[in-house]
Order: C-alpha cells, then structure tokens, then sequence
C-alpha cells in the first residue's frame, strides 16, 4: 500500500470506532439510567356547619309574624300550624297554603380547604 492511502483509511477507523463506542455508550446510559419519584397525595376534608335562628312565622294576609307559642315552644297559627328550631333542624307542622317562613342560616366552615356556599330560595 502507498501512503496516500493509509492515513485516509486509518482516520475513518478512528471514526467509525469513535462513532461505535459513543453508541454503545449512550445505549449502556439509556437502560441504565435510574430516576426516583415520590408521589404524595393529600385529600382535602369538606365540612360545613349551619345554624338557623330568628325564626318568623307568618300567615296568608298577615304582615306581623305570629308570636303566639305552645308548651314546647313552637310557634303557633290560627289553624293548628307550627314552626320550631329543634337544634340545627326547621321542624314544619300542619302547614296551609300561604304560610310563610323566614329564619338567619349562618354557615361556618370547619373544613381543611376554601369552599363557597351560596344558598338560593
């Protein structure tokens, strides 16, 4: 062989060996490469307290609310009808056409998160 044709096919050896060893070297670094992940997850507690008071019974036609009571305290009509807060709870007795009741509703959130409350009529 001549010299004009060594140095050429020795540098395209080197080449080809370089090329192969990068490519054994970046599939060895592929397979083997390690990547650690933590996953937490946190569940968010929804717990709502309402709270009625001022209670307002009224009857068809009348504009004062009726303040007459019984023994347990309920709020009594002319025909028998009853409101009374038991506890958290609007209990309704009896009840006839055009009766009408207002009451405050207070909510007080005891959750972990934000929430929004909207109450309709």
């Amino acid at each position: 062989m001549n010299k004009k044709n060594i140095k050429p096919l020795i540098m395209s050896s080197l080449a080809a060996l370089s090329l192969g060893s990068m490519s054994v070297a970046g599939t060895f670094a592929l397979f083997t490469d390690q990547a650690e992940t933590k996953v937490d997850i946190q569940a968010g507690v929804v717990d709502v307290d309402a709270e009625i008071s001022e209670l307002a019974f009224y009857e068809l036609g009348v504009t004062t609310p009726i303040t007459d009571t019984d023994s347990s305290g309920a709020y009594v009509n002319s025909i028998g009808g009853t409101a009374k807060i038991n506890g958290s709870t609007l209990v309704l007795n009896k009840w006839a056409p055009g009766d009408k009741v207002t009451f405050k509703l207070t909510v007080k959130n005891k959750s972990n998160v934000d929430i929004l409350t909207k109450l309709r009529e």
